[in-house]
């Protein structure tokens, strides 16, 4: 697969409009990784690799739940790593 700066964004702004759950994020980080560890997954341009994965490490980690029902992360704090990551502000 290939991964760019482009599409980790768009898993960000999907979690921010509430358009994928913490969980599928989870997920998709997850499986973004397993590729790497499995030599499937292409980061274009290389140039990029440190920033996709600061974000997708962030978003392997955003289901984590402080207690049951209630996530440790709230949209806000994805929001901040959104405009952390992508300079946005």
């Amino acid at each position: 697969m290939l991964l760019t700066l482009d599409l980790l964004k768009r898993v960000f702004l999907d979690v921010i409009n509430e358009r994928k759950t913490f969980e599928e994020a989870s997920a998709w980080a997850h499986k973004r990784i397993q590729e790497h560890e499995t030599e499937k997954l292409e980061i274009y341009p290389f140039e990029d690799r440190s920033k996709i994965f600061s974000g997708l490490t962030y978003l392997l980690g955003i289901d984590l739940l402080e207690s049951p029902g209630v996530y440790f992360h709230s949209i806000q704090n994805v929001r901040d790593e959104f405009d952390q990551l992508f300079n946005t502000k």
